[in-house]
C-alpha cells in the first residue's frame, strides 16, 4: 500500500483523516467508548493483538509506524496536511495529544458525578495520562537571546542555519546545539525551536486535577464535603435509573449543597435557567435541521445532476437513433427515386423498337401465310378445269370446290386471328403501360412521402439538439448549485462543526440547569422538611443529542412548585426569650455546673480561674477569647406549646441582647457560632456578628422577607449549641465584660403542623 502513489491521498483519508474525524467528533459529544474505539483504528498505547499474537507496534497506519523522527528539512509549504503528510511525525503528536484529551474528559466527566467511586474512576484516567506522558522535560530560557531584524532572520543563510539547529535538535545533540545557537557565534540570529504550550499545558491539567483530587476539593477548586458512605439506594431512583439507561439517557445527577437562597428565588433562578436550556436546545434542534436540509439539498442535487447526465446520454441515444433512422429514409429515397425513374422512363418510351419490329414481323409472317392459303385456295380451284384434252371424259376433281371452300374459310379465320393478336398484343401494351404508370405514381408518392419523413426529421433532430443542449446547460446550473452548496460558508460542514460545538455546549449548560434545579429541590426540601426528590436524573440523552432535556427539567420543576404549594401551611409564629445568666444557675443544670455570670465573668477577666460551668452550657476564657456555650435542648424550647400544633419546630431568628455599660458610640464585637445540628445549615448561616447588643440579629435591618435565610434559620430548636465568642476579652473589651450582666437571646421560631 504506497502512501506515497497516485492513491495516496484516498489510503491519508481512509486510514487516518476517517478515524481521526471520527474520535474527534464523539469525543466532543462525550462518547467515549466510541471514541476510543476509532482512534485504536490509528493508534493504540497497549499494543494490537492479531490472530491472538502481542504484535510488537503502537500504530495501526503505515507511515505512522515507519516514520520515527522528524525530516532534516521541512517541506516548505502553508497547509499543515502537506507538511505532516511529509513528515508524518506531526500527525503522531496530534493523534498523541487526542489521546491525553479523551483520558483527560474522560477523568473530568468521571469527577464531576462527586462520588467516591466516580473519583477513583477520574485518578484512574489521570494516572493514565500521566503514564503516557512520563516526566515533564526541562527547558532552560535562553538568558542571552538578542533581538535581529526580520531582513537578517529571513536570509538563505540564516534559513539554513535554522535547517542545520532542527536536525541538531532531532539528533539530540545538544552541546553541538547550544553552541551553534549562541549569540556569540557570528550569524546566529535564527530563531529558537518554540516549545509546543499545549503539550506543556497537559502536565499542568493534570497535576491540577491530581492535587484536587489528593485535597479533597472539587474540579474548580472548591471544598469537597462527601458522605463517609453513599447513600441507600432509593428503589424509585433505581427504577429511574434503570429506566433511562434502556432509553439511552446520560447518568444521573450529583448531588448539591443547601443554597443560601430561599425556595422561591431559586425557583425562578432555576426556571429561568432552564427556559435558556430549552431555548439552546432549540437552537440545537434548529442546526440540526439545518443540517439535515443541507444534506438533503446537496443529495438533491447529485441525484439531480446523475439525473440529468442520465438524461442527456438518453438524449445523446435519441440522436443517435435519429441519424440511423435518417440513413434508413435517406437509402429508402433513394430506391423510390430509383424506381420513379425507372417507372417513368417505361412510361414514357411505352414499346420499344425490338417489340414493334417482333409484333410487325408476326404480322407479316401471319400475312405470309395467309397469302399462302390464298395459294392453295387458286389451286383448288384450278383443279376444278380438266387437265385431259381430247375427246376423253374425266381429268377433274370435283372435291376442289369444297376445298377451295374451306381454304378460304380458312383464310378468313386466319385473317381474324392476325387482326385479333395485333389488337390483343397491342392491349397487353397498353395494360402494361399502366401498370408502370401506377408504379411510376406510387414511386413518386414515396419519394414524397419520404422526403416529408427527412423534413420531420430534421426537425426532430434540431428539437432533440435543442433538449440536448437544455439538458448540459441545465446540468451545468446544477454543478454550479452543488459547487456552491459545497462551498459556501453555512454549508454541511459548518453545521457539522456547530453541531459538535453546541454538543459540548449543551451538555455543560445542561449540568448547570440541572444543577440549578437541584438547588432549588433542596433548598424546598430544607424549608419544608421533607425527603422527596422531583428532579430525575437520566434527563440527558446522548443518541437524541440532548434534546428535551430542558422540557423534562421544566416538568419536574412544575411538580416541585405544586407540591411546595399543596404543602405550604401558615406556621405559627412564636418569640421565646431566654436568659443564659439564669439558665447558668437554674437547676436544669448540675448543681456543680450551675454558676453566676456576672461574677464568673469578671472573676475570667481578673484572672482568678478560666472556666465556670460545663463544656455544653457555661463559659470560658480561651486563647484571649470569652465563650458563652448553651445547648438548645437544655432551653426546653420545644416543650413551649403542645405538640398537636405541629412537631416540627424550627428557629426563624436568633437576636442577642448583652446588657452591660456602653460608653457614647461605643459598639460591642462578639460572634455567635452554632454546631451540632444533624443537619447542616446553608453556607453562612451557621454565624452572625454582635455588634449593638440590643436585640442584634446580626444584620443591618432585620427583614424576614429577604431572599437569603437568616442566620441560624431552619435549625431545631432541640437540636445543636450556640457558642458566643468575645475577642480581646483581656484586652479592648475587658471593661465592657467586666460589666457585663447577662446574655439575653431571643429566639423566633415557627411551628408547622
Amino acid at each position: 500500500m504506497d502512501f506515497g502513489g497516485a492513491n495516496a491521498l484516498y489510503f491519508w483519508e481512509l486510514f487516518y483523516y476517517t478515524p481521526m474525524m471520527m474520535a474527534q467528533r464523539l469525543l466532543q459529544e462525550q462518547q467515549f467508548t466510541l471514541a476510543e474505539q476509532w482512534l485504536r483504528y490509528v493508534w493504540s498505547p497497549s499494543g494490537y493483538v492479531v490472530r491472538g499474537n502481542q504484535e510488537d507496534r503502537f500504530w495501526n497506519v503505515r507511515p505512522l509506524q515507519e516514520d520515527t523522527g522528524w525530516n532534516d528539512s521541512p517541506l516548505k509549504a502553508l497547509d499543515p496536511d502537506a507538511v505532516a503528510q511529509n513528515d508524518p511525525m506531526h500527525y503522531k503528536v496530534a493523534t498523541f495529544m487526542r489521546g491525553l484529551d479523551l483520558l483527560i474528559a474522560r477523568g473530568d466527566t468521571a469527577y464531576r458525578k462527586l462520588e467516591r467511586d466516580s473519583l477513583a474512576e477520574a485518578k484512574v484516567w489521570y494516572s493514565q495520562a500521566l503514564n503516557l506522558l512520563g516526566e515533564q522535560s526541562y527547558i532552560e530560557d535562553d538568558l542571552e537571546w538578542t533581538e535581529p531584524t526580520l531582513g537578517d532572520a529571513s536570509s538563505d543563510a540564516a534559513a539554513a542555519r535554522h535547517l542545520a539547529v532542527l536536525c541538531l535538535l532531532c539528533e539530540g545533540k545538544t552541546r553541538e546545539l547550544k553552541a551553534m545557537t549562541s549569540p556569540k557565534v557570528a550569524g546566529a540570529i535564527e530563531f529558537l525551536p518554540e516549545a509546543n504550550e499545549v503539550m506543556q499545558g497537559y502536565w499542568l491539567t493534570l497535576r491540577q486535577r491530581m492535587f484536587n483530587l489528593r485535597h479533597n476539593l472539587t474540579l474548580d477548586g472548591q471544598p469537597l464535603l462527601l458522605p463517609l458512605f453513599a447513600k441507600p439506594a432509593d428503589p424509585k431512583a433505581l427504577l429511574n435509573a434503570a429506566v433511562a439507561a434502556e432509553s439511552g439517557a446520560g447518568a444521573g445527577l450529583a448531588p448539591v449543597d443547601l443554597p443560601l437562597w430561599r425556595f422561591e428565588p431559586m425557583l425562578d433562578s432555576a426556571r429561568g435557567l432552564v427556559s435558556q436550556l430549552i431555548q439552546f436546545g432549540n437552537s440545537v434542534q434548529n442546526v440540526l435541521e439545518r443540517k439535515d436540509a443541507e444534506s438533503l439539498t446537496a443529495l438533491l442535487q447529485n441525484q439531480g445532476f446523475e439525473l440529468m447526465a442520465s438524461s442527456i446520454r438518453l438524449q445523446e441515444g435519441v440522436q443517435q437513433e435519429l441519424e440511423a433512422e435518417k440513413s434508413i429514409l435517406s437509402q429508402a429515397l433513394a430506391s423510390a427515386q430509383q424506381r420513379l425513374t425507372s417507372y417513368t422512363r417505361l412510361y414514357d418510351e411505352n414499346i420499344n423498337a425490338r417489340e414493334r419490329s417482333a409484333m410487325d414481323a408476326l404480322t407479316a409472317s401471319q400475312s405470309i401465310a395467309a397469302g399462302a392459303k390464298i395459294a392453295h385456295m387458286s389451286a383448288a380451284a384450278a383443279d376444278l378445269v380438266p387437265n385431259i384434252f381430247g375427246f376423253a371424259a374425266g381429268g377433274s376433281k370435283y372435291g376442289g370446290v369444297a376445298n377451295a371452300v374451306g381454304i378460304g374459310i380458312t383464310l378468313a379465320a386466319d385473317a381474324a386471328s392476325i387482326a385479333g393478336t395485333r389488337i390483343m398484343q397491342e392491349e397487353a401494351y397498353r395494360r402494361r403501360r399502366e401498370e408502370w404508370e401506377i408504379q411510376r405514381n406510387n414511386a413518386q408518392g414515396e419519394v414524397l412521402q419520404v422526403e416529408a419523413q427527412l423534413t420531420a426529421l430534421d426537425v426532430r433532430r434540431e428539437s432533440a439538439q435543442l433538449q440536448t443542449n437544455y439538458l448540459k446547460t441545465q446540468q451545468g446550473q446544477l454543478r454550479a448549485g452543488l459547487d456552491f452548496l459545497q462551498n459556501k460558508f453555512s454549508n454541511v460542514a459548518l453545521y457539522s462543526w456547530m453541531r459538535g460545538r453546541l454538543a459540548s455546549i449543551y451538555f455543560q449548560f445542561y449540568d448547570l440547569a440541572a444543577s440549578r434545579c437541584l438547588m432549588a429541590e433542596r433548598a424546598w426540601q430544607w424549608a419544608s422538611g421533607e425527603s422527596r426528590t422531583f428532579i430525575r436524573g437520566g434527563g440527558w440523552q446522548g443518541t437524541w443529542a440532548g434534546l428535551t432535556c430542558g422540557e423534562g427539567l421544566m416538568l419536574n420543576l412544575a411538580q416541585l412548585e405544586a407540591a411546595y404549594m399543596k404543602g405550604s401551611r401558615r406556621a405559627l409564629e412564636v418569640t421565646r426569650t431566654v436568659s443564659l445568666a439564669e439558665l447558668y444557675r437554674s437547676d436544669k443544670l448540675a448543681e456543680e455546673d450551675r454558676f453566676e455570670l456576672a461574677s464568673a465573668v469578671s472573676a475570667m477577666i481578673g484572672g482568678d480561674k478560666t472556666e465556670a460551668g460545663s463544656v455544653a452550657n457555661g463559659i470560658r476564657l480561651e486563647n484571649g477569647e470569652l465563650i458563652a456555650t448553651v445547648t438548645l435542648a437544655d432551653l426546653e424550647i420545644a416543650g413551649d406549646y403542645p405538640q398537636q400544633l405541629g412537631a416540627q419546630r424550627r428557629i426563624k431568628q436568633v437576636s442577642v441582647s448583652l446588657p452591660a455599660l456602653l460608653g457614647p458610640y461605643q459598639d460591642i464585637q462578639a460572634v455567635m457560632n452554632y454546631t451540632g445540628g444533624q443537619q447542616p445549615l446553608p453556607p453562612g448561616c451557621e454565624q452572625m456578628a454582635i455588634s449593638q447588643g440590643i436585640k442584634d440579629s446580626g444584620m443591618f435591618t432585620p427583614d424576614f422577607n429577604d431572599s437569603r435565610w437568616l442566620p441560624f434559620e431552619g435549625a431545631n430548636v432541640a437540636e445543636g449549641s450556640l457558642a458566643l465568642r468575645f475577642p480581646q476579652a483581656k484586652g479592648k473589651q475587658e471593661d465592657v465584660l467586666k460589666t457585663l450582666s447577662d446574655i439575653i437571646l431571643h429566639v423566633n421560631y415557627t411551628i408547622l403542623p
